[in-house]
């Protein structure tokens, strides 16, 4: 949250103090995508989205390159997988233990909900995203 953003920052300071810089802390994260994110997360405040979120940063900014060859991206977007399972009425602690298979079914599901949302470009997709989860949350939590 942007309330927490000073505590991050110090709390990525302060481990960068131990490379020297920012610049070499980031450039000496590990080259596997899985290990640089596991060292990221040691750093107070930065969870599965921020490590991700970062390392994509810094192969886009910094130009450092990362293998993504094993990362499983659903493990960094738990939220979104959270809302696509209620979307799907499936429930959503089985984030971390859901399969290709459901995961696809999931998917296509909440594609075929969107409908010509999805021919909209970001922001708006997003937005309509969001409305979507929000109305299938209140729709569940309505019917209990």
């Amino acid at each position: 949250h942007k309330r927490n953003s000073q505590i991050f920052y110090d709390a990525i300071k302060e481990a960068s103090q131990v490379n020297g810089s920012f610049f070499e802390y980031f450039m000496n994260l590990p080259k596997n995508a899985e290990e640089a994110m596991k060292e990221l997360q040691k750093v107070k405040g930065v969870g599965p989205w921020a490590s991700w979120k970062i390392i994509d940063l810094i192969s886009c900014c910094l130009g450092k390159s990362f293998d993504f060859e094993n990362l499983d991206f659903r493990m960094a977007y738990e939220y979104p997988v959270r809302g696509m399972l209620l979307l799907n009425d499936v429930d959503e602690k089985m984030h971390k233990k859901i399969d290709d298979k459901m995961y696809k079914r999931c998917l296509n599901q909440v594609y075929e909900l969107l409908g010509d949302c999805l021919e909209l470009k970001a922001p708006p997709f997003i937005l309509s995203w969001s409305l979507l989860c929000w109305a299938r949350y209140r729709q569940i939590t309505q019917k209990n």
